[in-house]
């Protein structure tokens, strides 16, 4: 049959092409980084979980006081921070061979979390110094090479629970122990207001007591986990005030948000549970039960799968995917029995191309 008029017809390789490279736009995690707690050794696992790599730093960098290691967005490079005599350090290694390529101390403050930006220029540090009553926090704007950007900001007179910012804004949300919220301006480094998560007419039982929190992809929303009430508070951005919530079961302490902006993967320790949230439906779409205390969860850049850890800390230790569309495990291997740190690469700030809708 001949061809109709109008009717444009395609070589048959052409489908198939466009498939290849709608697939590849999406870029689903290649590697992921496991820390022991112990000895700071940091195992390297492929996206099927089959243990590929183990990077010791040089010097033994982290044999002493591991806060973590996180692989920065580069994939070839990572950022790795410690407790010290005297405060605390944070480096930049290669992944190849664990020599240290850039160093910086801190000498008033312990670096708690490290958030190397999507710019691929920025790092921010967030350092908590126990030496005063109350500790205090500061937020560190470091350059790539882990170079001094400028004074660093106070935050809060409490230790940092949470960090997150966007793509979208300049605006940089921390989460301070005590329900504290702290926004500040990224591009210019600066406070810009402090709010309570709590109102004032909130009964004391239902107060939200605050582990983490994280923003929408187009900046409007501040999600933050409350562990006491049980639930994700959504907030707006421009007031800070509660447009809606989600329960998602009492004790949630750490979490992580798909880079597409619709699922939520939150650690209930005391529960040994891991909760799947689809946060465009408001709905719970798994309760997964692990066999030791869930530690670290990373979300995969694909959106599609995220990684947890889990260990009782003394020789017992998984590491399991989850299945996000399904809320299911969908496989699982043997690591560390206490991780102190969970990365994947790429991640939401690794500069891969992505195809997709409009994420919220």
């Amino acid at each position: 049959m001949g061809q109709r008029r109008g009717e444009l017809r395609l070589p048959a390789a052409v489908p198939l092409l466009t498939a290849i490279l709608v697939g590849a736009c999406t870029a689903p995690s290649r590697h992921i980084a496991v820390t022991a707690a112990e000895d700071g050794t940091i195992l390297i696992y492929d996206a099927g979980l089959t243990h590929v790599d183990t990077v010791r730093l040089a010097d033994g960098f982290l044999d002493r006081g591991a806060v973590g290691a996180w692989l920065a967005p580069d994939g070839t490079t990572l950022y790795a921070a410690q407790r010290t005599p005297t405060a605390g350090a944070l480096v930049r290694a290669r992944v190849a061979d664990g020599a240290i390529l850039d160093r910086i101390d801190f000498f008033d403050g312990t670096p708690a979390i490290v958030h190397p930006l999507y710019d691929g220029r920025t790092v921010l540090a967030a350092t908590v110094s126990w030496s005063g009553d109350p500790p205090h926090t500061l937020v560190h704007f470091l350059g790539r090479d882990l170079s001094v950007q400028g004074e660093p900001v106070p935050v809060c007179d409490a230790a940092i629970r949470g960090l997150a910012t966007t793509r979208a804004s300049e605006r940089l949300y921390a989460l301070c122990g005590g329900d504290v919220l702290v926004e500040l301006d990224r591009g210019l480094h600066t406070l810009v207001r402090t709010v309570s998560v709590n109102s004032r007419s909130e009964p004391v039982t239902a107060r939200c007591d605050a582990t983490d929190l994280a923003v929408s992809s187009n900046g409007s929303i501040v999600f933050v986990l409350c562990a006491q009430s049980g639930t994700i508070r959504y907030l707006d951005r421009l007031t800070l005030e509660p447009l809606d919530s989600l329960e998602v079961g009492i004790g949630g302490e750490r979490w992580s948000r798909s880079p597409d902006g619709r699922y939520a993967v939150i650690l209930r320790p005391a529960q040994r549970e891991i909760v799947v949230a689809d946060l465009r439906r408001r709905a719970i779409t798994g309760h997964l039960t692990v066999p030791f205390t869930p530690t670290a969860v990373v979300v995969g850049s694909d959106s599609r799968v995220a990684y947890a850890t889990a260990g009782d800390g003394a020789g017992g230790g998984v590491i399991v995917e989850i299945a996000l569309a399904s809320g299911t495990i969908a496989r699982q291997h043997e690591t560390v029995a206490r991780a102190a740190s969970l990365s994947a690469w790429p991640d939401e700030e690794s500069p891969v191309m992505r195809w997709g809708p409009a994420r919220r």
